[in-house]
C-alpha cells in the first residue's frame, strides 16, 4: 500500500469553504480547513477537515492508500455530521483528470443501501472534495463541495 503519487502535492494547510447541499433547503456554506499530511513512513494520506454545521463545529478526516498491484486507492472516512460514530470503507482509482475518484456505502433503514462518492480533485494551488448521495438506481446527487487554497 502507498499514497497516490498525486497526493503527495497536496500535504500542507489548506483554508476554503464547504458548502452542503440536502434536499429542498437553501445551501448550507461555511468556513473550512484542511490539513493534508502523509503518514505511516509516506504509504497513507490523510485529510483532516473542518467545516461548521447550524453554529456547531464539525470535524471529518478521510486517509487514503493505494494498492499499486491492484491499481486502487482505498479510503476510511469519518465526518462528526454525516457519519456519526460510524466510519466507511471506499474503493476507488485516479481518473485522467489526476483525481481520485472512490465508493462506498451505508445502510438506509427500511431499503436497499445507498451509495456514497468522494472525489478529490487536486490542483496546482487549489483543492477540491466533492461528496455524493448514490441512489440504489445509481442516480448521484452532490453533498458536499469543499474548495480550498493553499495556506501552507
Amino acid at each position: 500500500m502507498s499514497t497516490p503519487e498525486l497526493l503527495h502535492t497536496l500535504t500542507g494547510t489548506w483554508t476554503g469553504t464547504s458548502r452542503l447541499y440536502l434536499p429542498g433547503e437553501p445551501t448550507r456554506e461555511s468556513p473550512s480547513n484542511a490539513s493534508v499530511t502523509l503518514i505511516a513512513r509516506e504509504k497513507f494520506c490523510t485529510i483532516a477537515y473542518t467545516w461548521v454545521f447550524d453554529g456547531e463545529p464539525q470535524e471529518g478526516l478521510l486517509m487514503l492508500g493505494a494498492e499499486s498491484e491492484r491499481s486502487i486507492v482505498n479510503a476510511l472516512f469519518v465526518d462528526s455530521w454525516h457519519m456519526g460514530d460510524k466510519f466507511m470503507i471506499l474503493e476507488g482509482k485516479g481518473d485522467t483528470t489526476n483525481a481520485v475518484v472512490l465508493h462506498g456505502s451505508y445502510a438506509v433503514e427500511g431499503g436497499p443501501d445507498w451509495g456514497w462518492k468522494i472525489v478529490v480533485e487536486p490542483g496546482n494551488t487549489t483543492l477540491r472534495i466533492l461528496m455524493y448521495n448514490v441512489l440504489p438506481d445509481g442516480e448521484e446527487f452532490l453533498g458536499v463541495e469543499a474548495t480550498y487554497t493553499r495556506s501552507t
